[in-house]
């Protein structure tokens, strides 16, 4: 039996058009995991800040600055992985030769013969 995020793909994928609503919840299904990871991330670092704050001030103090220099580095990470995958996956024909695109006519309408 195929999910609802499998259902909507297939509308998305044969040309038609999802309502808002069903843009909504294509879009929660699909970034579930991130959120989960995100999440997560910040739990543990509840974890860390608790089993280091009964060592003083200190010690508190360096987990959060850590804790929060990681987080932030993490979320510029992936942002960027996130950006520069979509941008050549949508910018690529399937069955063009990414690592030689000079070889392909890619342009829109082309007839994908070397150029």
């Amino acid at each position: 039996m195929a999910s609802r995020k499998d259902i909507l793909l297939g509308i998305l994928r044969g040309g038609g058009q999802l309502t808002t609503g069903q843009q909504i919840k294509l879009c929660l299904s699909m970034s579930y995991p991130a959120i989960l990871a995100q999440l997560s991330s910040v739990m543990m670092q509840y974890i860390d800040t608790a089993m280091v704050g009964h060592l003083g001030p200190a010690a508190g103090a360096s987990i959060g600055l850590v804790s929060t220099c990681l987080w932030l580095f993490g979320g510029f990470g992936m942002a960027a992985t996130s950006g520069f995958t979509s941008y050549p996956s949508g910018s690529t024909p399937a069955g063009v030769d990414v690592l030689f695109p000079e070889w392909h006519d890619v342009r829109p309408g082309g007839d994908g013969l070397p150029v």
